[in-house]
């Protein structure tokens, strides 16, 4: 009997509708326990490949014919093993490389991810419920009740005061003056952005430094019309010179 043949027999499980592992089996007593030694250490040999892995990744490489680590088709990090009846994921996990693979990624019906996406999304807007609203309205419909009970349970008077409460503190904060010769708010931005601008993080930036970048990138993505995050802002009529910028 084959290594495949012996795990076959000895750790695969058929559930209602996937395969799956027998968990009790993956655990090192039961080699131990059962004089098995010999094959987990042949496991090892044959994914030693993989630096650190769990014993359900090592198995499904065997089973899978799996030879080497894999790699994120958008960037060169490892890309994460789920579990035995899905295998590998199809990127690392980051979000850069899970927008490309949106967007890319083409499934049966032809359409993307973000495309798919996008459609469900259209439908599930569009769908009429049992009560005869859309989601959009069913969900304003809670907010108001929700205004409504806040209201009731404070009472219009004590309601309205509690909003004058909160009205009077924002303005307060704008207003009064510190020791500084700023007001509160401008106070705490200012210690906001000298904390970001002042602490260094893991990679050496700082908070600030690391902000932009990730802003910069993020809108820097393009999507299936070819448009970063800037020109679809444009479009939609974003800033002072954009009508003019495409006129």
């Amino acid at each position: 009997m084959n290594i495949k043949e012996y795990i076959a027999e000895n750790f695969i499980i058929q559930y209602k509708t996937h395969l799956g592992l027998n968990s009790v089996k993956l655990r090192h007593s039961w080699f131990v326990n059962n004089n098995q030694m010999d094959i987990l250490t042949e496991i090892f040999e044959l994914t030693n490949f993989i630096e650190k892995a769990t014993l359900s990744e090592r198995i499904y490489c065997i089973m899978h014919n799996v030879t080497s680590i894999k790699n994120c088709p958008y960037c060169d990090n490892y890309v994460k093993y789920a579990n035995y009846s899905e295998g590998y994921r199809h990127h690392c996990g980051n979000r850069k490389c899970n927008y490309l693979y949106k967007a890319n990624f083409v499934h049966s019906n032809g359409l993307t991810s973000n495309q798919q996406g996008a459609l469900n999304l259209k439908e599930k807007l569009k769908y009429v419920g049992e009560d005869g609203l859309t989601i959009s309205k069913r969900n304003n419909k809670v907010s108001q009740s929700r205004m409504k009970s806040n209201i009731d349970s404070f009472g219009i008077s004590q309601w309205d005061k509690y909003i004058n409460i909160v009205k009077s503190e924002n303005i307060r904060r704008k207003t009064t003056m510190t020791e500084f010769g700023i007001t509160i708010s401008e106070l705490a931005a200012k210690k906001a952005v000298n904390t970001m601008q002042s602490t260094i993080a893991d990679n050496g930036k700082t908070i600030m430094e690391n902000k932009s970048e990730k802003m910069c990138n993020t809108k820097s993505m393009v999507d299936e019309n070819g448009l970063d995050c800037y020109e679809k802002a444009f479009l939609n009529g974003a800033g002072k010179c954009s009508a003019y910028l495409y006129k």
